[in-house]
């Protein structure tokens, strides 16, 4: 059934309380249900092991990191490509998930330099995660060495599936990308009631990073609106639009979106009506 409805048109605040009241711990968040059947089915112990998520957004990050936990695996973190590196050649995982844009050293720059340092003698499954499947991104992912590719939000179910093959098939497998993508819509409750499974305390933990982060990414829009920097607000809306999207905020991810691409047409109007819906 459908648990909320927005009156178009959408504004940030109405989304942000209607998305938090969702999200709030009620009575769905029985004791037992830490992990989805689709989760537990497909992240047998056999799959498990030591994962690295690599991603800016510390958002996405905490999602991934949780939903990964939840499933039994270990996991570390880095949130850009140089970190990454450092981690990989510090430690073996059994599964790397890459962001592909961050500031610093992009995803695709840090799968190049983790495939030079293997040589062909070790070969690290890595994930490509992006923020929406744009024509090209499977070649780019490719050609960098990516060996599949999740298209964000991600979901428990859809990470489940792709981990679960990649930590069971070992380092020596090649098939072409996987790309996992939802549906349009205005809010996505299927991710909202997957996000709900990782627990009551997570929750509150995940609401108050996304509305804080939120807060900060809008505010520093404001500024770069201000000095008419059109790469900021583009790699700002950018943050912003994958975190709307592990929220199931599929309207604010939308205007992102848009803001995103608007940031180097160099039309400023457009860009300050934009970062207004999105404010």
């Amino acid at each position: 059934g459908i648990d909320v409805s927005l009156p178009r048109p959408v504004s940030a605040d109405q989304l942000y309380v209607r998305l938090a009241a969702l999200l709030a711990p009620g009575d769905r968040d029985a004791p037992g249900s830490m992990i989805t059947r689709g989760m537990a089915a497909e992240a047998s112990p056999a799959a498990r092991g030591r994962i690295l998520v690599v991603d800016d957004n510390p958002v996405n990050q905490l999602v991934a990191l949780r939903m990964l936990e939840k499933m039994g695996h270990v996991v570390d973190v880095a949130d850009n490509g140089v970190v990454a590196l450092e981690r990989v050649a510090g430690n073996h995982y059994d599964a790397v998930l890459m962001d592909c844009q961050m500031p610093a050293m992009d995803g695709f720059e840090a799968t190049r330099e983790i495939r030079f340092r293997e040589g062909g003698d070790w070969h690290t499954p890595i994930i490509a995660m992006t923020a929406g499947a744009m024509r090209g991104d499977e070649e780019k992912c490719l050609e960098a060495g990516m060996d599949a590719y999740l298209s964000k939000p991600i979901t428990a179910d859809s990470l489940a599936r792709v981990m679960g093959r990649w930590t069971m098939l070992g380092a020596r497998s090649h098939p072409g990308p996987q790309v996992l993508q939802v549906e349009d819509g205005l809010l996505d409750t299927t991710l909202i009631s997957g996000l709900r499974d990782l627990g009551a305390e997570e929750f509150r933990n995940l609401i108050q990073l996304f509305l804080s982060d939120g807060a900060e990414r809008v505010a520093a829009l404001r500024s770069a609106e201000a000095d008419g920097d059109g790469p900021a607000i583009g790699n700002i809306a950018h943050s912003l639009r994958g975190s709307a999207a592990t929220f199931g905020a599929r309207a604010l991810a939308q205007l992102c979106a848009e803001l995103q691409e608007q940031a180097s047409s160099g039309e400023l109007a457009e860009r300050t009506t934009l970062i207004d819906s999105v404010d």
